[in-house]
Formats: structure tokens, C-alpha cells, sequence
């Protein structure tokens, strides 16, 4: 048990719900403050080795975000992966491979066990992209549908949408199999250009720190249609960056979290306490 009473075994943590929770929001606000593995170790009172363990299982249970981790490890370690796919490229990107080579060239234990986070944590990077650009793409549709549907009534797809996206969605809905509502045919670039279209409707309901600035948030939308666009086509080999992150990061603040918190009139809960007696 670490020296703050986490319990955490040689294979990985067994704790209570409690304490996950905990550990688990321990964990968040330290990444999001950018302090180092180290810090973080010695914040639960845990080795490194174990909080090794502890990042991979919390990523795997609560859904912590995988990039977080992986910029906070030393570079080093994060080259070193690299290098293990240079020199042996049919390796592929399952970090199982990597730790039984990590046995192999028999590196010392502490350098071990950060190169294989970096392996976990590298190999998550695109599915954790994509799974918060699919986020931010739906809460963002549903955003703009609910405000020109209140604005506009049931009138709001003619009014509310340019002529231009209304002809794109019909095309696209006549050519699918499958076809669904034609608002769910919206690219991010037709919602940026909505947003514009309709800023007088959008600017009296969304939050202060969408509004004060909205080229910020027209440029920020748009650097994300760029970067969703790199990374539906992975053939191309884009590699992505810290800064490419930082934009999600903050897209996915301003879009799911602060509008949501001012359309309901306060911060979303961590967590909500169930009646279940």
C-alpha cells in the first residue's frame, strides 16, 4: 500500500470505487496542471512502476485521457519507442510486442517501465483523437439544432440553414443506403459557416467565453475540421502533436462543457450522488 493508502499491488491497483474515484480525479488535475510522472508518484505516495500500472488501468476503466499521459513522459522515453519501430518495423503497434523486446535488451527497470507506458499511451493517441473530435462533431450538431429549432421553430431547417448546406445534406441523404435526418450531414465547416450565418441567435444563448471573442472560436472550429480531415485519412502518415491536443482540448471545453454548464446554470458535476436506498 502506497504511503497515502492506495492500495496497489505488483500487477496493478485494487482499491475500492472511493478510491479510484479519487485517484482518478488526483490524476486528471494533476496532467491537466502538466506536472511530471514524478510528482504525480509522489503526490499517491507510489512508485513510479506503480503508477505506471495505475495510469494504464484508470485510461482502461474511467476513460482518462490517454494524450494527458503520454506528453507528460519524458521525451526520452517517448523516442525511444520510436526507435524500437525503426529497428524492428514488423513489430507493429501492439505494446505487447514492445515489452517483450523491453525484456530482451534488458534495460534497467525504472527505464522499462516508462517506455512501455510510452507505448500504451502512443498507440491510444489516434483513438483518443477521434474519439474527442466524434464528441465535439456530435455535441456541436446538437448545439446548433436545438438553438434554430427554439429560434426559428419548426421552420428552423429552411431558415435557419444556408441554402448552399441545405443542398449538400439533401445529396448526400439521396445517395446513402442508410439515410438519417439531413442535419446529421453536417461537416464541421458547414456548422462554422451556420454559427456565422446565425450569430445573432447563437450569441444571446452561448456562454461569455464563446462569445467575447468568436473569431477565437471560428479559427479554433476550423484549425479542427484541419486536423479531423489528417486524421481520417492515417495513410498519409500525419503524426499527431501536442498542440494538435491543446486545440482539442480546448474545442471540447468550450463546446461540451462550457455551453452545457450555462445552458443548465452551473458546472457539470464530477460526479452524481444516486439515491439508490
Amino acid at each position: 500500500m502506497g504511503t497515502n493508502g492506495w492500495p496497489v499491488t505488483a500487477t496493478g491497483p485494487l482499491s475500492n470505487v472511493e478510491q479510484l474515484h479519487q485517484a482518478f480525479s488526483t490524476v486528471s488535475q494533476a496532467l491537466i496542471k502538466h506536472q511530471s510522472l514524478e510528482q504525480i508518484a509522489k503526490e499517491l505516495g507510489i512508485s513510479f512502476g506503480r503508477l505506471s500500472h495505475l495510469l494504464i488501468y484508470l485510461i482502461g476503466r474511467y476513460g482518462l485521457l490517454a494524450h494527458r499521459v503520454y506528453w507528460a513522459i519524458d521525451p526520452a522515453a517517448r523516442n525511444d519507442v520510436s526507435a524500437i519501430h525503426a529497428r524492428w518495423p514488423l513489430l507493429g503497434q501492439d505494446p505487447r510486442n514492445i515489452e517483450l523486446v523491453l525484456l530482451r535488451l534488458k534495460l534497467p527497470k525504472r527505464r522499462r517501465e516508462e517506455i512501455l507506458l510510452a507505448s500504451v499511451c502512443g498507440h491510444l493517441l489516434n483513438i483518443n483523437a477521434y474519439g474527442l473530435l466524434a464528441n465535439i462533431e456530435a455535441s456541436l450538431a446538437l448545439l446548433i439544432r436545438k438553438e434554430l429549432s427554439e429560434g426559428f421553430g419548426s421552420e428552423w431547417w429552411r431558415k435557419g440553414v444556408p441554402l448552399k448546406i441545405r443542398q449538400a445534406c439533401s445529396n448526400q441523404q439521396d445517395e446513402d443506403p442508410e439515410p438519417a435526418e439531413k442535419w446529421s450531414y453536417w461537416t464541421i465547416s458547414h456548422m462554422v459557416s451556420i454559427l456565422e450565418d446565425q450569430w445573432s441567435i447563437f450569441s444571446k444563448v452561448l456562454p461569455k467565453s464563446l462569445t467575447v471573442d468568436r473569431k477565437v472560436v471560428f479559427s479554433s472550429l476550423t484549425g479542427l475540421n484541419r486536423l479531423r480531415n489528417r486524421i481520417m485519412h492515417p495513410i498519409k502518415g500525419y503524426v499527431l502533436q501536442q498542440d494538435d491536443f491543446q486545440l482539442i482540448d480546448n474545442v471540447y471545453r468550450m463546446i461540451v462543457y462550457d455551453y452545457l454548464s450555462h445552458r443548465q446554470g452551473g458546472p457539470i458535476p464530477e460526479r452524481i450522488e444516486l439515491d439508490v436506498g
